[in-house]
């Protein structure tokens, strides 16, 4: 707790010590006759500027402009000032008050003028170098906190409306992307279109070889005594030097060959 409380102080206190030396960069000037000068070139710059109508507006920013006879980049951005907020600052103006200070920082010296509109108020800065030669010139119309909080609460609804709207762009690319992709395979079919399937291998079909019948063998004593006759009639021996080891049918086709 001890170091949350030290760490706080020491900020406030490097806050103090900066805003002190910002201050310190500024003093008011104390050269009556400077302060006289300065304050009345502000007064004809103001009073050129602010109270010139639409065609004497454009004459100035024809005539002091880049392309004019004689080009002025500090009257030129002061023209150009109260050209954008002047729709904001209507009505009659009054001067209250000139004040002339000097800038160590960039030395420079500042008029700054507090100006009154029926609308709002507005505060002038013209500023001068050393050698007192117009460096810049500005209109900034002061807004109450409603307003800055509005303006701020504006701003970020259009930033936040701007991101969902580009997000919601980017899911619709992505989406299209399905369609763009099944456009690109038509395409590519279309230029090269598939070769014709071959057709189809006719089914091999192996033909089943019939078992070879088995031979049976016939013990039948009597079948082999007249076969073992006949063949030793027609070879004109004895049946007993015949030995049948074996008898196999013949198919009946045969015998109608024979």
């Amino acid at each position: 707790m001890k170091k949350k409380l030290l760490s706080l102080l020491t900020a406030v206190l490097l806050c103090a010590f900066f805003l002190t030396g910002c201050s310190a960069t500024q003093r008011k000037v104390e050269d009556e006759a400077l302060v006289q000068t300065l304050t009345e070139r502000a007064q004809e710059t103001i009073d050129t500027i602010a109270k010139a109508d639409d065609a004497r507006l454009q004459e100035l920013l024809d005539y002091y402009g880049l392309k004019g006879r004689e080009p002025d980049r500090a009257f030129l951005s002061g023209l150009q000032s109260w050209e954008n907020n002047r729709d904001e600052l209507t009505g009659e103006m009054t001067v209250r008050g000139i004040e002339v200070i000097e800038n160590l920082g960039n030395e420079t010296y500042v008029a700054v003028g507090d100006l009154g509109f029926d609308s709002r108020d507005c505060e002038f800065r013209m500023v001068f170098n050393h050698q007192l030669e117009n460096q810049s010139i500005t209109f900034n119309p002061v807004y109450s906190f409603g307003e800055k909080m509005q303006k701020a609460g504006m701003n970020t609804l259009i930033g936040i409306f701007t991101v969902f709207l580009m997000l919601a762009l980017i899911s619709v690319i992505i989406y299209c992307f399905k369609f763009i992709h099944v456009w690109e395979e038509k395409r590519a079919a279309a230029n090269n279109p598939a070769p014709a399937p071959a057709p189809a291998a006719a089914p091999v079909t192996r033909a089943i070889e019939p078992e070879p019948e088995e031979e049976t063998e016939e013990d039948d004593t009597e079948l082999v005594a007249v076969i073992a006759a006949a063949i030793a009639a027609s070879e004109g021996t004895s049946p007993d030097g015949l030995v049948v080891r074996s008898i196999r049918r013949v198919s009946g086709a045969r015998w109608k060959r024979a």
